[in-house]
């Protein structure tokens, strides 16, 4: 549902970059437990922990044949 939502939103019309949850923008949760629903823990929009991912995700890729 937040696919279709995003696609459609007045309120997110040229607007991206945000994580979203059950139709909304969600919001950041830097507590060490006990997230509510509509949060994300702010870790998720490092830059570099996605490099990290990526080269991971690439090399197990490229190491089972799917290059």
């Amino acid at each position: 549902a937040p696919v279709g939502w995003a696609a459609v939103a007045p309120e997110l019309e040229g607007r991206g970059g945000y994580y979203l949850e059950n139709c909304a923008i969600a919001k950041p949760w830097p507590e060490a437990d006990g997230m509510p629903i509509g949060h994300y823990r702010p870790y998720v929009l490092d830059a570099d922990h996605a490099a990290q991912l990526w080269s991971v995700s690439s090399t197990v890729l490229k190491q089972s044949g799917w290059s």
